[in-house]
């Protein structure tokens, strides 16, 4: 992916989410993963998200605005029915 590419995508993130992460510093930390997966991997190019997943995480103090959006993304809400049901009955 050429750079241009990662800097839309890197825009499309930081739009969801501005409020919790810094827009230059994250187009730096994917720029910087990138080099670092194919300076440890070359085949990291083709390699399915949860490989580049885990490596982020592995790293995750070298990319603080990258890993909070992961986390936003990647964590489920949380619902708890429970009461509902029980008002329901």
């Amino acid at each position: 992916m050429d750079v241009k590419n990662l800097q839309t995508k890197a825009q499309k993130i930081y739009d969801k989410c501005k409020d919790v992460i810094n827009e230059e510093e994250l187009l730096q930390e994917v720029e910087r993963l990138k080099h670092h997966a194919l300076a440890i991997d070359s085949t990291m190019k083709t390699a399915p998200p949860a490989t580049l997943l885990k490596l982020t995480y592995k790293h995750q103090e070298g990319y603080p605005n990258l890993t909070t959006v992961l986390k936003e993304y990647l964590t489920p809400p949380v619902m708890v029915s429970s009461g509902e049901r029980s008002i329901s009955k």
